[in-house]
């Protein structure tokens, strides 16, 4: 018996039949003392193995997943935050500088400035309280929204409930904004 356990845990480990072989070449041991109690052990420290082999698996393809979708929501969110600032204050009697530092992960912090008519720039500073990609689009969605409609308003007060009765028929519902705004 000891012989077929040692056959046993020389086989091919990488082959995908190997934990297949393993099982049934320590099954066919029939012994019943302790040659069979390790044998057992060995059937079940197998199955334990692979079980432990298949959740690393599941949780590495999870963390890769989760990864990916940090670097892409970090891309959307550095590709929106305005950086052309010397373009922008470009023949204007004033300056305006603005930067984000995120931690690891990508949250909704957000900020933007921008035309709203001869006179008048519009500022806004926000957070969304989501992070990844879902924030990353709620970001977009609300940039653009103030962005709109705080041309039209003169009380910026109302761009805000406007934009807020828009996303609250959206998707957005499940999440919240919190922003400033200036003029």
């Amino acid at each position: 018996p000891i012989n077929s356990i040692s056959t046993s845990l020389n086989v091919d480990l990488i082959s995908k039949n190997s934990n297949l072989m393993l099982k049934e070449n320590l099954k066919s041991i029939s012994n019943d003392n302790e040659i069979k109690k390790l044998t057992n052990s060995l059937i079940q420290m197998e199955s334990d193995v692979d079980k432990y082999r298949n959740e690393l698996l599941k949780v590495t393809a999870e963390n890769e997943r989760y990864e990916t979708e940090l670097y892409l929501a970090e891309s959307i969110q550095s590709s929106l935050i305005p950086t052309d600032f010397d373009k922008f204050c470009e023949n204007k009697n004033f300056d305006i500088y603005g930067i984000v530092h995120s931690s690891r992960e990508t949250r909704g912090d957000f900020y933007d400035y921008f035309q709203i008519d001869d006179e008048n720039i519009g500022f806004v500073i926000g957070d969304v309280d989501n992070k990844g990609i879902h924030a990353a689009l709620i970001v977009v969605e609300v940039m653009t929204l103030i962005q709109d409609y705080a041309k039209h308003y003169d009380d910026l007060s109302k761009c805000f409930v406007e934009v807020n009765d828009l996303l609250c028929n959206t998707d957005v519902k499940n999440s919240f904004v919190t922003s400033i705004i200036g003029k």
